[in-house]
């Protein structure tokens, strides 16, 4: 008897991994997390990854996977009676030949801070206004048009053999199926995209001189983008079996622990730190200056999203330093850990005695996209309340809270739109601790009492189950979307009693935090008072 299965991959900053879920939501297998694409700072972005690396780490994903399938049973007619669906990060950008092929070896990332000076061209050509009016969004450097604005005016002999322009979705249906398309989710991560008429905005196109069929044809994330060819070898999927459109990686992750609800809400703890809120309609921010982003969903519906760009890479950063790692110099997962877990240094700032807990950290080391002060490109890490006593331990744990305290600023946020959120699921690497996801759950707490706030339990829910449920609803499989998704496993997330955990996680405190980064976003640290508390 054929079974049928959904293949969801999730093709994140710092790995690849690829779940076959059955049409009930559960999970069958999943394969290994393949990496060995680090991020590179010394291109014309300020951050970068190689394109073939990433290519090769998904297809290590999926080569994986269905050997895992095969000892289990699954043959290739399981395989083409299913479906496929993927999620990469958002906002990245490619330029393309006239055959679809690269015309750099490598992608700008969503996490790139070059490029200002064509948002504030943008910004003055149009007013602000107006721009969140045509794309829903407040622009930044993150976003793909700047990086290809950047490509074209930084590498003119590039350029002029560009005729598209790729993202990493668009690029991963053009390998399966030769067909380069994109769903409208990771289109409206582009900032060249309106959002409200699910087209390429012929107004933006018209002034970054970049035309609107350079882009991708455009989507519904659980429409078809083709049958898949010429794999096989290479990965074990058989020719036919269907890919589907997809989301960006928020969504997809939103989506895979079952927030698809108006009311409902995601806080999302990786390398980035991400709030996820879906809404009836569209929502545009125009009064907070685009606080937050908006973007069209799954099941009819919206969903907002706001963006801290550092939340987790601030703790790999300060693993580095106190290991005395060189820039670049690699090490695997299982090195660091054997080296310092952070399972360590959670320990060591649970001792951390109370009234030794008033360091403060700016954690935005690579700029900051949305939220308060907004977008601010030069943002970088600062610090207040340093002595000459301060430990390690402190400064960990001032980063913990700096990132809580920015994820409540954007459940603040999402409030002040009038947007109600009464159950708010914690996913993410960084809730495997639990001193770090007892923090937020006080966070969460503090902003919204009424809420239930909790956790996705381990092994559940994320990207790739999102893509692989996605694919299966697109197939025809699975009719009712949100109610598979929604059947997933979340335990309330605790909130503990230690004097230093959850001591501060109030909306005053992360208020007057956000006053205090809003004076020092510059790359020069500047001297801020205590007084400001």
């Amino acid at each position: 008897m054929t079974r049928q299965i959904g293949i969801g991959i999730d093709s994140g900053t710092s790995g690849t991994k690829a779940c076959a879920y059955g049409e009930d939501g559960k999970l069958i297998v999943a394969s290994d997390v393949f990496g060995g694409y680090p991020i590179l700072g010394d291109g014309i972005g300020s951050s970068e990854q190689e394109l073939a690396a990433i290519k090769q780490a998904v297809f290590a994903a999926l080569r994986d996977l269905t050997g895992r399938l095969s000892v289990l049973g699954y043959v290739s007619a399981d395989l083409l009676a299913g479906a496929m669906a993927a999620t990469f990060q958002m906002h990245t950008s490619v330029p393309l030949d006239e055959n679809y092929q690269p015309v750099r070896d490598r992608v700008i990332l969503w996490n790139n801070a070059v490029g200002g000076e064509f948002v504030k061209q943008m910004i003055f050509h149009f007013g602000l206004s107006e721009v969140i009016k045509l794309t829903n969004n407040h622009p930044t450097t993150g976003y793909s048009l700047i990086h290809t604005l950047l490509v074209k005016h930084t590498l003119d002999q590039a350029w002029q053999k560009a005729r598209r322009v790729g993202l990493l979705n668009s690029l991963f249906g053009y390998w399966l199926t030769g067909r380069h398309v994109l769903n409208w989710n990771d289109a409206a991560g582009t900032i060249a995209f309106d959002v409200a008429n699910n087209r390429w905005s012929p107004e933006i196109a018209d002034w970054a001189k970049v035309p609107a069929e350079f882009w991708p044809d455009v989507i519904a994330p659980d429409g078809l983008v083709g049958e898949i060819r010429g794999i096989f070898e290479e990965t074990g999927i058989p020719d036919g079996m269907r890919l589907y459109g997809g989301l960006g990686d928020c969504a997809a992750g939103a989506l895979g622990c079952g927030v698809v609800t108006p009311g409902q809400a995601c806080a999302i703890l990786g390398t980035a730190g991400i709030f996820v809120v879906p809404t009836a309609n569209l929502i545009v921010d125009e009064q907070g200056g685009g606080r937050v982003q908006s973007y069209n969903y799954v099941a009819g519906r919206s969903h907002l999203l706001s963006t801290n760009l550092s939340a987790g890479a601030c703790f790999e950063q300060f693993r580095r330093l106190l290991l005395r790692l060189k820039p670049g110099e690699v090490l695997s997962d299982e090195e660091l850990n054997r080296r310092l877990s952070f399972a360590a240094l959670d320990a060591e700032a649970l001792a951390v005695p109370f009234g030794n807990d008033a360091l403060l950290i700016d954690t935005r080391i690579a700029g900051e996209r949305t939220g308060m002060p907004g977008w601010k490109p030069n943002a970088r890490g600062n610090w207040l309340g340093l002595t000459p006593t301060t430990t390690a331990a402190e400064v960990y744990l001032a980063m913990m809270k700096g990132v809580v305290f920015n994820q409540m600023m954007h459940a603040a946020i999402c409030t002040d739109l009038g947007v109600a959120m009464n159950d708010i699921t914690l996913m993410g690497g960084g809730t495997k601790s639990p001193f770090y996801a007892g923090l937020l759950a006080a966070g969460m707490k503090a902003v919204n009492p009424e809420a239930k706030v909790r956790i996705l339990g381990a092994g559940q829910g994320g990207g790739a189950r999102g893509m692989a449920l996605l694919a299966l609803k697109g197939a025809g499989v699975i009719t009712d979307l949100a109610a598979v998704a929604a059947d997933v496993e979340r335990g309330e997330a605790l909130v503990t009693t230690h004097p230093t955990q959850g001591l501060d996680m109030t909306p005053e405190m992360s208020a007057q935090y956000q006053r205090w980064i809003g004076r020092c976003y510059n790359p020069v640290v500047k001297v801020v008072d205590h007084d400001i508390f």
